[in-house]
């Protein structure tokens, strides 16, 4: 039997710009085989079981030669499996995905192609620079400068190119061979006033644009450093870029910011910090799994009584609520118990579920929680007969807080954690880059994180990094693992950690 691969395109840099239809079939791969320009956060949505398979190239060394690429692919589709050939850019915009689809044809593997935004429209468009206007521009060429320009074999016309009026002229691969390009240019006849840039990294966060013109543009990139990935672009489109550019205005813009949370909590963190221009690499170094509590629920809520139910996160009332419709259980079952949250996270999660909490402390710490609600409760907690709904814990601070203050206290746990499974492309380029900041959300990501990356590695990481705590009792974790650089959220919550990474890393500040 066999299987189809599907050549995508993964856009040029920022993972939003890949198609709908690419990110659907991405969830639903057998195997994925993909380059060095893909953003590593695509891979978080290949399922877990997914063969990888790590082809990338860079300018003068090439980690598998294309006719291998080529053979991989049949050897996979052959197999029967979904594949999906994930592509920078686009697969047949200089992408070699022609080259692909034709081995596919010839070895009678079924092939589909899902165009991708390609890079020398989408950098351009990141820079501010339109490849088509009105009255400026009415045509735009796409051409790769990856040979050198002169030689018998380049297949690209330069001279010719000179001549044309209103034209975009966008080349890709062509960093190295640059300075021969508008010499060429300039000896074609082209205008030495001819607007041009450079567009390095194009689309992520450490996008770089340099603007001249063609009699300067090449002394300019030079003196910028320009590496590649990068894509140059000459005509008078360019000069627009002053007025157009919007890419880099937003107060994060720059930034990268590592989330440690676990995989199922991570958006509340990722999409607020993407919106303001961070990259951000997820790294799950936990994860939360449920605990069969269904005899034990039972025993604690069918025909007994309790004054307070304690909830001290999001996942505990997650957990409690799935194992409630588990025994075909509802909230009713909790009638004549109050209920009382940690903080506003545990609360809004409540809420969603249609519960009202009877109690949130001022400071979101499960040591407040149990102080302040000793003090608000009439006589206090003495003999009140307390449940407290969380994870596997030994010690539990909060039960032995409870206890000092002589309450009646029974534990249910419902869920525990334990070790996530970061992608190792993420946890490459954490090594690798570094990052601005890394935020943490409990004592157990500051654990797993050092477990994962090393504690010397963590350190070094943290050294350059600021470590932004959620409250407190992180932020010891963290200074006993060697942190230095740590900052605490002054509301111990989510919103409360955003607003201190905004408040600590951007110019403005608030």
């Amino acid at each position: 039997m066999k299987g189809i691969v599907y050549l995508v395109g993964a856009g040029p840099g920022d993972p939003g710009l890949i198609t709908v239809r690419g990110l659907d079939l991405l969830q639903r791969a057998d195997a994925v085989v993909y380059d060095r320009l893909v953003h590593p956060s695509l891979l978080e949505s290949v399922p877990q079981q997914a063969e990888r398979h790590f082809v990338g190239k860079r300018t003068d060394c090439h980690s598998m030669p294309q006719e291998e690429i080529n053979a991989l692919l049949v050897k996979l589709g052959g197999e029967g499996k979904v594949v999906v050939r994930l592509k920078g850019g686009d697969p047949f915009v200089f992408g070699r995905g022609g080259e692909e689809g034709l081995e596919l044809a010839a070895a009678g593997i079924p092939f589909e192609v899902v165009p991708g935004v390609t890079a020398g429209v989408a950098a351009a468009a990141y820079a501010g620079i339109p490849v088509t206007h009105r009255n400026i521009a009415t045509q735009c060429l796409l051409v790769t400068a990856h040979e050198a320009v002169g030689k018998d074999e380049s297949q690209v016309a330069w001279s010719q190119l000179a001549a044309l009026d209103h034209t975009t002229l966008v080349g890709y691969m062509g960093v190295k061979t640059f300075p021969e390009v508008v010499a060429e240019l300039l000896r074609g006849g082209k205008d030495p006033a001819t607007p041009a840039a450079l567009v390095a990294s194009g689309t992520t966060p450490a996008q770089r644009a340099v603007t001249g013109t063609l009699s300067t543009i090449v002394a300019a990139g030079k003196q910028a450093g320009v590496k590649p990935p990068a894509i140059f672009v000459i005509g008078e489109t360019v000069s627009l870029a002053n007025d157009l550019a919007w890419f880099g205005r937003h107060p994060l813009f720059g930034k990268r910011l590592v989330v440690t949370r676990a995989r199922d909590q991570a958006s509340a963190l990722a999409q607020p910090l993407l919106a303001l221009g961070a990259e951000v690499i997820q790294m799950p170094v936990i994860r939360t799994e449920p605990l069969p509590v269904g005899e034990e629920l039972r025993d604690h809520l069918v025909g007994d009584e309790w004054d307070w139910i304690v909830f001290s996160s999001e996942n505990g009332v997650r957990h409690f609520m799935d194992a409630l419709r588990m025994e075909r259980l509802d909230a009713r079952i909790l009638a004549g118990a109050k209920i009382a949250v940690v903080g506003s996270g545990t609360g809004n999660r409540l809420r969603t579920l249609g519960l009202e909490p009877d109690f949130m402390p001022s400071s979101f710490t499960t040591r407040s929680l149990a102080d302040e609600l000793n003090e608000t409760v009439r006589g206090g907690l003495a003999g009140k007969r307390v449940l407290r709904v969380g994870p596997e814990l030994d010690p539990d601070p909060l039960v032995d807080r409870l206890v000092e203050l002589d309450a009646e206290v029974s534990a249910l746990r419902v869920y525990r954690i334990t070790g996530g499974t970061p992608l190792p492309e993420m946890v490459a380029d954490l090594k690798r880059h570094g990052a601005d900041g890394c935020l943490f959300t409990s004592g157990s990501t500051v654990r797993r994180f050092f477990e994962v990356l090393g504690r010397q590695t963590a350190r070094a990481i943290l050294t350059e990094a600021r470590a932004f705590a959620i409250g407190p009792v992180t932020a010891k974790v963290l200074e006993e693992e060697g942190a230095s650089r740590i900052v605490i959220a002054e509301e111990h919550s989510i919103p409360g950690l955003l607003r201190l990474v905004r408040k600590s890393l951007c110019s403005g500040g608030e």
